[in-house]
């Protein structure tokens, strides 16, 4: 009898994984198999923010969500049947500790898959994994042999001999999620402010790029900031977060001004002397910025797809408030030494990376610039005003060439679906 039923668990951890990975690809699989049923399992990770659980119930792109406690109780229990029969389910690992992938899927009796753009520690365990490029990125834990799994290096997964390379799912999410026409600078130039989705983040970033963009626009009359707040910051803590403005980086003394009406505005952030910023979503920011002010992150994938010049701010104040991937994201609470050791292993870690953009990480060179280090306000200001006055419209092109085109969740849909039936627990799609 034919089987044409199939769950798919995704875990994932982090804002990036949820907007950037899991969301074209859960949208992909619906249209390609409307009867998949796409489970999101939340796991624990230092780069959380905490509101990912809550962010996914209210997108409506997946059918269930389980958070870590649903997700531990199934790793130690077993899946809860409720008196029906489960339908044939495999997981796909895009975020999270490998480990705990592993073994939820095993616990669900179906094949485990990953989808991954640089090494993963145990990834020789996998079934099979689905590789976003035909050279995988840089994996800092690889070079510091934090994870020397003999077996992850030897091979990619248990299915030897077969790479396959699906694509960038950043570039489809932000194809799906961001509509973008021509923008003329002439008409009046936008700086678009992405301080990041984690609350540490926007905290002490906003004070930090609003003294940047206010000094920014000073030579262009009629130029508007907007500053992108993420689903996985609430109105609520921006409000508190400028209250207790400036942050650990300096920067303006603020204020969150909310919006009267009901519409779609949510508010404008004030800083000194009268200097206004309207707070917008993303994707109201990536629709009309010209340059965006970043943090790293998956953001700098979407910019560089839609083609938006940026700037990276890699700040290393209090470098022991930066979390960690693995065992190093815990050194700080170990009592006296803690703070020195977490941050040694955050200077460490950092220089694994020779960039922290995606675009340039993928290009392995500055395709846009980067500014690291005990930086201040002047240090972003400089390289923001040399990319205005030097090349805006090579480095577009530069960032789309880079980037590549959509099209990777439909491809790591068919894969997975095809990785299905040779598993046989699908048999009819």
């Amino acid at each position: 009898m034919a089987n044409s039923r199939l769950r798919i668990v995704v875990t994932v951890n982090g804002p990036g994984e949820v907007s950037g990975w899991l969301y074209p690809f859960a949208l992909a699989a619906k249209r390609r198999f409307p009867q998949v049923e796409i489970v999101a399992a939340v796991l624990p990770c230092v780069y959380a923010s905490g509101m990912e659980a809550a962010v996914l119930r209210r997108g409506g792109f997946v059918d269930a969500v389980w958070d870590f406690s649903a997700a531990l109780r199934t790793i130690l229990n077993g899946p809860s049947s409720n008196g029906a029969a489960s339908p044939p389910t495999c997981l796909i690992h895009m975020g999270g500790e490998p480990i705990l992938s592993l073994a939820l899927g095993r616990r669900l009796k179906g094949p485990v898959f990953a989808y991954a753009e640089s090494p993963i520690a145990l990834q020789g365990r996998f079934d099979q994994i689905f590789w976003a490029d035909r050279e995988p990125l840089h994996n800092p834990f690889f070079h510091l042999n934090l994870f020397p799994d003999k077996r992850a290096s030897a091979r990619p997964a248990k299915n030897p001999g077969k790479r396959l390379v699906v694509g960038n799912l950043m570039v489809d999410s932000a194809a799906l999620q961001y509509s973008r026409a021509a923008q003329d600078i002439d008409k009046g130039l936008c700086i678009g402010i992405f301080p990041g989705s984690r609350p540490y983040q926007f905290a002490n970033m906003v004070p930090f790029y609003l003294e940047v963009a206010r000094k920014l626009i000073q030579p262009y009359p009629g130029a508007e900031v907007l500053l992108a707040k993420a689903d996985f910051i609430s109105l609520s803590l921006v409000e508190q977060m400028c209250a207790a403005s400036p942050g650990l980086m300096g920067g303006e003394k603020c204020c969150f001004i909310p919006a009267s009406g009901q519409g779609r505005e949510m508010g404008f952030v004030e800083a000194q002397g009268g200097f206004k910023v309207k707070v917008c979503t993303a994707g109201q920011v990536m629709e009309r910025a010209h340059l965006a002010l970043t943090v790293p992150g998956t953001n700098t994938a979407q910019l560089a797809a839609l083609g938006i010049p940026m700037v990276v701010a890699v700040p290393t104040f209090h470098a022991h408030m930066h979390p960690l991937p693995g065992i190093m994201g815990f050194l700080s609470k170990i009592p006296g030494a803690g703070r020195y050791l977490k941050e040694k292993a955050a200077f460490a870690y950092l220089k694994t990376w020779p960039f922290t953009a995606h675009p340039n990480i993928r290009a392995g060179r500055d395709v846009v610039p980067e500014v690291l280090g005990a930086i201040n306000a002047q240090d972003v200001l400089k390289a923001a005003r040399s990319l205005l006055e030097n090349g805006m419209e090579k480095t577009c092109k530069d960032l789309r060439e880079v980037m590549g085109e959509p099209g990777a969740a439909e491809r790591l849909t068919e894969a997975l679906l095809n990785a299905c039936r040779e598993h046989e627990i699908l048999t009819d799609f």
